[in-house]
C-alpha cells in the first residue's frame, strides 16, 4: 500500500496537503484543463454537487467570496469556472480539502485522491473505429431509424424482477487500476469465472508501447455505495500482468486473479449468440474510476457486424471494459470505446462493443473457462 492510499484509508485527508503528492492539477496556474485528471475532477464535482445551494456551501467553507462564484447554465460549466477561480484566488487546496472533508462526498473520496495524486489515474486513451460523427455515419441508415423508433416506444416501467436481477449481478463487475511507464489508469471488468476478470486488450497491454503490458494490476470488488449511499469497503486483489492474454483486434483480455474471487462476486452469464438492431441494453460500470454505476434506460443496439455491435445511450462515457447485458442481464457485448456526436439536434453518445460471440471463440481457444448459457 503506498503513501497516498493509507492516507486516505485512515481518513487523514488534510495530510495529503502535506506529503508533497499534490503537485500536478492543484499546483498548475492557471488550472490546466488540458489535463484529463482536471476534466474528470470537474465533472465528478458537478455530479456530487449540482445545485446551486451545495455550490455555494462549499465554496463557502473554503472562504471563497459567495458573491463571485461564476455560475454558469449547468453545475458541470459552473464548477469548470469555479475551478479556474479558485486557483487564481490561491484557494484551490482549500476547496479540495473541504470537499474531502465534506459527507456528502464522502463515496467519491477515494477517486478524488486519485485524480488529485501527483500521477492520477485516469481512464485509458481507447481507439474508436472510427472518430465523432463519422462513426454515426457509418450505421445503416435504415438500422438507425429502427432502433430510434424503439427507443421511443419501449416502455420506461419495468418489472421489480429486473431490478434483483440487475443487483445479483452487479456485484460481478469489478474496477480495474493499472500502472504503466506513462502513468495510471482506471477502468471496468467482469469476473467470467470464480478467479478469472475479462476486460479490453487496451486496459491491460499498452498498444502504443509495443503491446507492453501493465506493471500493476489492481482488481476493485464492491466499490460501490450501499442502501444507504455510503461507501461499501472495498476488497482490492492484485493480480500478475503475466497472466494476461487477449486479441488485440477484437479488444479483449482475460487476466487471472491470485486467489477466487469472493463468494458473493459471482462469475456473470455469457451468452454468445447473435445480437439485433433495436435490443434494449444495460450497462454497469466505473466511468472514469468512479464507483460503481448502472446505466439502464434508452440504450439501444444500432448496429451489428461480425464481431463488433454499436449501441446508443444518453449516459457518461469512458467505462471501457464494462459488459453489455441484454433485458435478461447476460452479457452479450464488452464495452470497448464511446465518442459524443449530434442525433436529431440532441447530444448523445454512441458506443462500440466486442460481441460476447465473438470475444467467446477467443477465450476457447486461449483455454479459458467462463460461464455460459
Amino acid at each position: 500500500m503506498d503513501v497516498w492510499t493509507a492516507l486516505v484509508n485512515r481518513g487523514r485527508y488534510a495530510d495529503l496537503l502535506e506529503v508533497g503528492l499534490v503537485d500536478s492539477i492543484l499546483d498548475s496556474l492557471p488550472f490546466d484543463y488540458s489535463a484529463p485528471e482536471a476534466r474528470a475532477l470537474r465533472d465528478l464535482l458537478a455530479e456530487i454537487y449540482h445545485r446551486d445551494n451545495d455550490i455555494r456551501a462549499i465554496a463557502a467553507a473554503a472562504k471563497f467570496p459567495a458573491g463571485e462564484i461564476p455560475y454558469g447554465d449547468n453545475a458541470r460549466m459552473t464548477w469548470h469556472a469555479l475551478l479556474a477561480a479558485a486557483r487564481n484566488r490561491d484557494l484551490l487546496t482549500e476547496l479540495i480539502h473541504r470537499i474531502l472533508d465534506d459527507p456528502p462526498a464522502s463515496a467519491y473520496r477515494t477517486r478524488i485522491t486519485e485524480l488529485i495524486s501527483a500521477v492520477p489515474a485516469v481512464p485509458p486513451p481507447e481507439e474508436l473505429l472510427l472518430g465523432g460523427q463519422a462513426l454515426l455515419d457509418a450505421i445503416p441508415r435504415v438500422d438507425l431509424e429502427y432502433a430510434e423508433r424503439q427507443t421511443g416506444s419501449s416502455p420506461t416501467l419495468k418489472d421489480m424482477s429486473f431490478l434483483h436481477s440487475a443487483l445479483r449481478v452487479a456485484p460481478g463487475v469489478v474496477r480495474l487500476r493499472t500502472g504503466f511507464s506513462n502513468g495510471n489508469f482506471t477502468a471496468s471488468g467482469f469476473l467470467i469465472s470464480r478467479d478469472v476478470v475479462l476486460t479490453n486488450f487496451h486496459v491491460l497491454f499498452d498498444k502504443e508501447h509495443h503491446d507492453e503490458r501493465a506493471d500493476v494490476t489492481e482488481v476493485w470488488f464492491d466499490y460501490e455505495t450501499g442502501p444507504d449511499g455510503r461507501s461499501k469497503k472495498e476488497v482490492i486483489f492484485h493480480a500478475d500482468p503475466a497472466t494476461a492474454v487477449g486479441d488485440k483486434h477484437l479488444d479483449w483480455a482475460a487476466i487471472k486473479l491470485p486467489c477466487p474471487a469472493p463468494a458473493h462476486n459471482l462469475p456473470l452469464l455469457l451468452a454468445p449468440r447473435r445480437v439485433m438492431v433495436g435490443e434494449e441494453v444495460c450497462i454497469i460500470q466505473h466511468p472514469n474510476g468512479k464507483p460503481k454505476q448502472i446505466a439502464m434506460e434508452h440504450n439501444t443496439v444500432v448496429y451489428v457486424g461480425n464481431d463488433h455491435l454499436q449501441y446508443l445511450t444518453d449516459t457518461e462515457g469512458g467505462s471501457s471494459g464494462s459488459p453489455v447485458f441484454d433485458d435478461k442481464w447476460r452479457v452479450i457485448g464488452l464495452h470497448s470505446s464511446s465518442d459524443e456526436v449530434i442525433l436529431k439536434g440532441e447530444r448523445r453518445v454512441v458506443n462500440v462493443g466486442t460481441t460476447i460471440r465473438a470475444v467467446a471463440e477467443g477465450l476457447r481457444e486461449a483455454g479459458i473457462m467462463f460461464d455460459s448459457e
